[in-house]
């Protein structure tokens, strides 16, 4: 499962890869259908939330059942990506031999390279096209197709296997995802990278095998108009290196001329077609499939993981430790008191903090440190918020809430964002006063979202 960035709010605090997101997602749903693993040690002593996360999944990944699960659908994606390449390959390699055969001795040479090149081009508009027009959807027109294959060969069960229930999530995260469309963008000008590559090998053993007179003609045009297009055509194969013919080479070429140096126009003239092969056709594919690789990995870098899932927030209350949530109160054999101001930032907090408010009502009581406190109610606040932090760069930040609310999602946005600016480890929050044991792990959890340590969150 995978969550968009909304506007505004496209950094986030802590980083996980989305080859760690991949692997946490495959093992929640390796464990909410096969069941939960035994509990991995992995202390949480001075971390956030991901990275205990991340040290976790590396641990189980270890694990022989759960590694073989996981590795199954790359390892399938990869061998068909190559049967395929290789099938396609061959397919190039019969075309052209096959359409180069049937034409006889004499090859009418713009006629060869318009059948060379002009499918590959077709579909390289065509791809162009429907891209342009579902640059909205996941994976554009293939999604449906794909989807349906899916759905066919690997359908969703209510006790699917360990390597089933993987291999989904890698395939819906691949291919249904935001990166989708640019992943079957470069798998698609990988195939069709193989057929020209193969073109181009069955071209040169037929060149190498068989002589054939490279000749053109037309009715309409003349002489000129083939020198100027071969002229245009021929300016990357020069900077390469290879022989281009020249203007006399291209009117001897005609069909009803023969030239003294035959032999030397058709060797000149079948590298030309194999450089345009390479030059038109293969080469374009190749750098429209590595830009759209390129593109993948910028989406998939986008990505987060939704942490608000009922998985993670089990994992989320196995982190926090709870001898920390019982530090501070005792609600059971103590009452409540007012904590003085100096045993705040003594006790947990730096002498020397910059506190905020975080939607703060009128009659709230405030530390008596934190009397001149800007108080986050809206966005033109949290912009003069920030604007007070740059004047105290490198100061810790204080972020006084109510602990008689419930954290909710725009108080989460604001300390994730907070946290981006001034940085995780330099954000604490003190929760004033402490909230019920239900209260207090909600923003247990909103911290663990934002790379705060444990440490970082003091309930008064």
């Amino acid at each position: 499962m995978y969550v968009r960035r909304s506007f505004g709010y496209e950094n986030r605090p802590v980083s996980l890869s989305f080859e760690q997101q991949l692997l946490a997602e495959q093992i929640r749903a390796l464990e909410e259908t096969q069941g939960a693993e035994p509990a991995v040690a992995v202390p949480s002593d001075g971390k956030d939330f991901f990275s205990w996360l991340r040290l976790r999944n590396q641990q189980l990944q270890q694990k022989p059942h759960i590694a073989a699960a996981l590795h199954q659908a790359p390892v399938l994606f990869r061998r068909l990506l190559i049967g395929v390449c290789l099938i396609a390959a061959l397919g190039g390699a019969i075309t052209s031999i096959k359409a180069l055969s049937n034409a006889g001795s004499e090859l009418n040479i713009f006629w060869v390279l318009g059948v060379l090149l002009g499918l590959s081009w077709l579909s390289l508009l065509l791809w162009a096209v429907t891209l342009l027009l579902n640059r909205d959807h996941a994976a554009g027109v293939v999604a449906p197709l794909f989807s349906g294959l899916l759905n066919r060969f690997m359908p969703a069960r209510e006790k699917p296997t360990a390597a089933q229930a993987a291999s989904r999530i890698w395939l819906q995260r691949h291919f249904f995802s935001p990166a989708g469309t640019a992943r079957f963008g470069w798998i698609t000008h990988t195939i069709w990278s193989a057929y020209l590559a193969g073109g181009v090998i069955g071209l040169l053993l037929l060149f190498t095998t068989r002589q054939f007179d490279f000749v053109w003609e037309s009715t309409l045009l003349g002489g000129g108009s083939f020198v100027q297009l071969t002229e245009i055509l021929k300016m990357p194969l020069q900077v390469l290196g290879l022989p281009v013919p020249e203007a006399t080479q291209v009117i001897a070429s005609r069909i009803d001329i023969r030239g003294a140096d035959a032999g030397e126009i058709r060797r000149v003239w079948a590298l030309f077609l194999l450089g345009c092969v390479v030059i038109y056709g293969l080469l374009p594919r190749l750098l429209v499939g590595g830009i759209c690789w390129l593109v993948e990995r910028r989406l998939q870098a986008r990505m987060e993981l939704d942490a608000t899932q009922p998985y993670y927030v089990r994992l989320q209350r196995e982190f926090w430790p709870k001898a920390r949530q019982g530090e501070v109160l005792d609600p059971d054999q103590h009452k409540p008191q007012p904590v003085a101001a100096e045993n705040i930032s003594a006790a947990v907090l730096p002498g020397n903090c910059v506190w905020l408010g975080l939607e703060l009502p009128r009659q709230f009581a405030l530390p008596e440190m934190a009397k001149d406190l800007i108080n986050i109610r809206d966005e033109a606040t949290f912009q003069l918020a920030l604007r007070h932090l740059q004047q105290h760069q490198r100061l810790p930040v204080a972020l006084l809430a109510d602990g008689n609310r419930a954290v909710d999602r725009g108080m989460q946005r604001v300390i994730i964002r907070l946290a981006e600016s001034v940085g995780p480890r330099n954000l604490w929050l003190v929760i004033q006063p402490a909230p019920i044991e239900t209260g207090r792990q909600g923003w247990m959890q909103t911290a663990a979202r934002a790379g705060l340590t444990p440490e970082q969150v003091n309930f008064l």
